[in-house]
C-alpha cells in the first residue's frame, strides 16, 4: 500500500538528564512510503466484524526542517551550519529530504464493507540530522568565524555566540535518529460490488 503521512517531532535537553547542554528543536515531517503487509490470518469480509493482526515493512522518503526559538522567533537550523557544514574540513550541509525504512505492527477490524486499522510503526532513518545534531566533532571558533555568531551560539549554548572559543566538542551520540508514528486507517471494500458486476451475465443484443 501507499501512505502519505504528516506529523511532528521535538526535543529539549531541559527535559533530560543533560539540561546544561541547552539544545532544543522542533520539526514538521511529511513522509511518503510504500509498505507491504503480512497477515497470519487470511482476511475475509463477512457480515460480522473480525479482528486481524498484521506486520508491515517497506521504504519511503520524508521531508524535515529542524527549527529552534531564538528570542521568541523560530529559526531554521539547517541553513546556519551549526556543526560547521559547508566550511573547509567539515561536511556539506545535509539534505532535508531523506530516505527512511518504516516497519511495525497493527490490527484491523473488518466487516463486509469497511476496514479500520490501528497501527504503530518505527522509522529507521538514513540520516543523523533529524534534530540538527550528529556525532561529528566540531570546533566553536571555526563555527563562529565561518558561519557566524548565531550558528556558534546555537551549536553550543554553553559557550554562547559573543566570541569564538577554541574548544572542540561533540553534540550528539553515534546512533542514527529514529521517529515513531501511530496511524488510524479507514478503507472501503469494493470487492463485493466488483465481483457482482463481473459475474452478472451480459444480455445478448436483440434485433427487431
Amino acid at each position: 500500500r501507499f501512505n502519505l503521512n504528516f506529523g511532528g517531532v521535538q526535543g529539549d535537553h531541559a527535559r533530560t538528564k543533560y539540561p546544561e547542554r541547552g539544545l532544543k528543536f522542533e520539526s514538521k515531517i511529511w513522509e511518503f512510503n510504500v509498505v507491504g503487509e503480512w497477515h497470519s490470518i487470511r482476511i475475509r469480509h463477512t457480515e460480522y466484524s473480525s479482528t486481524f493482526p498484521y506486520l508491515f515493512g517497506g521504504a519511503g522518503f520524508f521531508h524535515f526542517n529542524p527549527k529552534t526559538k531564538v528570542d521568541g522567533e523560530l529559526v531554521e537550523l539547517q541553513p546556519l551550519g551549526t556543526e560547521g557544514q559547508g566550511l573547509p574540513n567539515y561536511s556539506d550541509k545535509y539534505n532535508r529530504m531523506q530516505f527512511n525504512l518504516p516497519f511495525g505492527a497493527g490490527i484491523k477490524v473488518v466487516n463486509r464493507k469497511f476496514t479500520i486499522g490501528f497501527e504503530a510503526g518505527a522509522r529507521f532513518l538514513l540520516t543523523d540530522y533529524l534534530d540538527d545534531v550528529s556525532s561529528a566533532t566540531v570546533n566553536h571558533r571555526d563555527i563562529f568565524e565561518g558561519n557566524g555568531p548565531l550558528a556558534a551560539r546555537l551549536s553550543n549554548p554553553q559557550l554562547g555566540g559573543d566570541e569564538g572559543i577554541d574548544k572542540s566538542y561533540r553534540r550528539g551520540g553515534v546512533a542514527r535518529d529514529w521517529y515513531y508514528m501511530m496511524n488510524i486507517t479507514l478503507s472501503y471494500n469494493f470487492g463485493q460490488a466488483i465481483h457482482k458486476m463481473m459475474s452478472d451475465p451480459v444480455p445478448c443484443p436483440r434485433f427487431r
